[in-house]
């Protein structure tokens, strides 16, 4: 009887370590990324890759993806105001995606930065621009997804946009 009650709870403290072990192993955790220019955080759910230099995000299980793009504005930009900068920028990208369709803007989306927001769609795909202007920098991040992920994601992409930080030109 003794020897069956220690095999019992041998097992089931084997069952709970690795319960426990698989448990911790799949916990979300948040991760901070930061370059010279700007910083964001984002959860495990989504992979941190690197295309020339600057970020993307792919998550995991959907494939969406979130591309982060930094401009240092020239003289003749630094004083403009963002809705005109945005009007070659949306013509030059509506020139390299001809196949995708405008659906929506808006502007001032962001508390902390002059934005713009732009949502595109193209068959089964929507992307989402964002447009960002702090000092001298603009900072332009695209949202892509099929259209069966795109609003099952858009959540977790206004957590990272949440939390997006643009660097002062001192710093």
């Amino acid at each position: 009887m003794k020897k069956k009650i220690f095999l019992v709870s041998i097992f089931l403290l084997i069952t709970i370590t690795v319960v426990v072990g698989i448990l911790l192993s799949n916990k979300v955790r948040v991760v901070e990324y930061k370059n010279k220019d700007y910083s964001f955080s984002y959860d495990t759910t989504w992979e941190l890759k690197e295309d020339n230099g600057e970020p993307v995000l792919s998550h995991k299980k959907s494939k969406a993806l979130i591309k982060f793009k930094v401009k240092e504005l020239t003289n003749n930009f630094i004083d403009m105001d963002l809705s005109d900068i945005v009007v070659d920028l949306t013509s030059l990208i509506e020139k390299q995606n001809p196949n995708y369709k405008m659906i929506s803007s808006q502007e001032d989306p962001s508390d902390k930065y002059d934005s713009f927001e732009f949502l595109y769609e193209y068959d089964n795909e929507q992307a989402l621009v964002y447009i960002y202007k702090k000092d001298t920098k603009l900072v332009t991040i695209y949202y892509t997804a099929d259209s069966k992920y795109y609003d099952i994601v858009l959540d977790s992409v206004d957590s990272i946009l949440g939390t997006l930080l643009i660097n002062n030109n001192e710093e």
